[in-house]
């Protein structure tokens, strides 16, 4: 499956498309939705992406539409100061895509058997939380031991940890841990980014503010919906400005 490009969600009415689509989805999947919809594509085709090819592909859209600069506000867990920090957001992007493999699973031979080892998927993790053993889940969606003779959870311990490691490993560009200095007590305060879910935050606040602007020209000159999506951003501020918004 050929990934689709960063489209951007620059157009009004794709941006509430995106929205309406993303709000209908489990949250896992709220980021692959959004991306699906902007480019044109079955959600499907994103929920099936594996997840370290989402992060760069949400990261780089994120950037289209919203520009370089990202604020993110996280927590220090010694003293719950709230940290405001900003963030360019093609570093996170070399920080994603520098770590990732080859395309395609991986092969590996423990213990004179066969593995083949492929990234998970959001449709895996989205299946993985309704099962009673997550691990045992993605283990048995994303492992396939001497071609399928044996089943993944039949390795023994040795097998099992070496799996386990690869998959985290294929897995870990799909989320970026911030550090940053506390002002107020000095400590380094963390956070894990996940990019899809970025994209989704900013497009669930964007949206309803478009809305709004929509619903106020509607009532001050009583245009419909696509009437006033139709106009150019600058056009759009221009009549807000005179109806006093």
């Amino acid at each position: 499956m050929r990934v689709p490009p960063a489209v951007g969600l620059r157009s009004p009415t794709t941006l509430l498309d995106a929205w309406d689509a993303g709000r209908a989805a489990p949250d896992l999947a709220r980021g692959a939705v959004v991306l699906a919809t902007a480019a044109a594509r079955p959600a499907d085709d994103l929920v099936d992406l594996p997840v370290s090819e989402l992060a760069t592909l949400a990261l780089r859209t994120h950037r289209e539409t919203y520009g370089d600069g990202l604020d993110v506000v996280m927590r220090c867990e010694s003293c719950d100061e709230l940290l405001d920090v900003p963030l360019s957001v093609s570093d996170l992007i070399d920080d994603v895509a520098a770590p990732l493999p080859v395309s395609g699973p991986r092969r590996l031979s423990v213990d004179g058997h066969a593995l083949e080892v492929r990234t998970p998927t959001t449709r895996d993790l989205l299946q993985a939380t309704r099962s009673r053993d997550p691990a045992s889940w993605i283990l048995a969606r994303c492992v396939v031991v001497d071609d399928g003779a044996l089943a993944p959870d039949e390795l023994d311990d040795a097998a099992t940890l070496a799996v386990d490691e690869l998959l985290e490993q294929l897995a870990a560009p799909s989320l970026s841990t911030l550090v940053a200095p506390c002002p107020q007590c000095g400590d380094r305060a963390t956070a894990v980014l996940d990019p899809a879910a970025l994209l989704w935050q900013s497009v669930d606040a964007h949206a309803p503010a478009l809305l709004a602007e929509v619903a106020h020209l509607a009532v001050v000159f009583g245009w419909s919906q696509e009437s006033v999506l139709a106009m150019s951003h600058a056009r759009r501020a221009a009549y807000l400005e005179l109806a006093g918004a």
